[in-house]
């Protein structure tokens, strides 16, 4: 579809032909970065914080929405409400988790807290840069928490490899 109307916009005018090479190049390259099946972030991962909250209950083991991994819901091509929604889920989930933690390091929330850390992360390494502030914002509610204990290296090594 976008070489075909690169092709009309280009025999409509005549284009100098290093002009014409930097238009086929960029379109070649917008059309190679973008796709039809790109669906965003799945629908499970919509579902709010009593979702998310839910499903950690089985970390360790691994953890999903629905058929969705935690980490899946970081989508690479995420729109901003998506990110936002999913976001807003997480650290309010987080933030929770993050309390009970620092009451007691040793408990289930710490480990269930320690495995959200690792999928976000697993999530958003692939993502170019698009969830760095929500990355900032998940260290912050790590603010006083040890994650030097075994109980946050379990859940977070078990999130960063299952998440």
């Amino acid at each position: 579809m976008r070489l075909q109307v690169l092709h009309r916009m280009v025999t409509r005018k005549r284009y100098k032909p290093a002009a014409l090479a930097t238009l086929l190049s960029f379109a070649l390259v917008t059309a190679g970065c973008s796709s039809d099946d790109d669906e965003g972030v799945p629908v499970d991962c919509k579902e709010g914080p009593a979702a998310v909250r839910t499903a950690l209950a089985r970390a360790p083991a691994t953890v999903r929405l629905g058929d969705t991994l935690l980490s899946d819901c970081l989508a690479r091509n995420s729109s901003a409400a998506d990110l936002q929604q999913v976001g807003g889920a997480y650290l309010s989930v987080l933030a929770g988790l993050a309390d009970e933690a620092r009451r007691r390091p040793s408990g289930p929330a710490t480990l269930r807290l320690a495995y959200l850390v690792g999928a976000i992360r697993r999530g958003a390494a692939d993502t170019q840069g698009i969830h760095d502030e929500f990355l900032r914002r998940v260290d912050q509610e790590l603010t006083g928490i040890n994650t030097a204990t075994d109980t946050y290296r379990r859940g977070y090594e078990a999130g960063r490899a299952r998440g």
